[in-house]
């Protein structure tokens, strides 16, 4: 039988030190993902106040959905290009994201900052991904 012996004092400094290294891990900033409580909702482009994004929460992942309307292809009504669930990461000014019904699982960087009932993000859907696109909050 092995009996330990520690002291109370070494007890209490040993628990201090381990309290702080949890606090400062917890407190640590890492370049992963942020929380999205402010972006649930719905998201209209102030430009063609047709295209809307919706963050919301799907089975314990983050997804937008962007609805763009319908066009005609081939005498067929489809949803217009690019519509559709996104898989996305959010990062300092950048956000990550993936296509769901594409069978490429590779996520794609682009511009990404959300100040009150605006956001900016790259242009994911269209033909510059350079160009910055504005969209507000609708509820």
């Amino acid at each position: 039988m092995i009996v330990l012996l520690i002291d109370r004092e070494s007890i209490m400094k040993y628990g201090i030190l381990i309290s702080c290294l949890l606090l400062i891990a917890g407190c640590a900033n890492t370049d992963e993902e942020t929380t999205t409580p402010d972006l649930l909702g719905r998201w209209v482009n102030v430009a063609t106040t047709t295209d809307t994004l919706s963050f919301e929460r799907l089975d314990g992942s983050d997804i937008i959905n962007l609805q763009r309307g319908t066009e005609v292809r081939d005498g067929l009504v489809l949803p217009r290009a690019g519509s559709g669930p996104y898989s996305y990461e959010l990062r300092e000014k950048e956000i990550l994201l993936n296509w769901m019904l594409s069978s490429n699982s590779a996520f794609e960087s682009y511009y990404f900052e959300a100040k009150g009932k605006q956001l900016e993000i790259g242009d994911f859907y269209g033909p510059d991904p350079e160009e910055r696109l504005t969209f507000e909050r609708i509820n």
